[in-house]
């Protein structure tokens, strides 16, 4: 027999707060555009590959 899971609690209007998104996130800086990818990532590091080939 399978066990049915139990259903997952509904949170209570208590656990939810009211956002305003002009007051800002508290983790980044306010001259930062959250309209653009600012992920982790550096500089693209040249292709080894082409490295290889133009040394031939």
């Amino acid at each position: 027999m399978k066990k049915k899971k139990s259903p997952t609690p509904k949170p209570s209007p208590e656990d939810f707060e009211e956002f305003d998104p002009r007051e800002g996130f508290g983790i980044f800086p306010d001259d930062i555009s959250l309209t653009q990818n600012i992920g982790c990532v550096g500089g693209k590091k040249p292709n080894e590959k082409t490295k290889k080939n133009s040394s031939n």
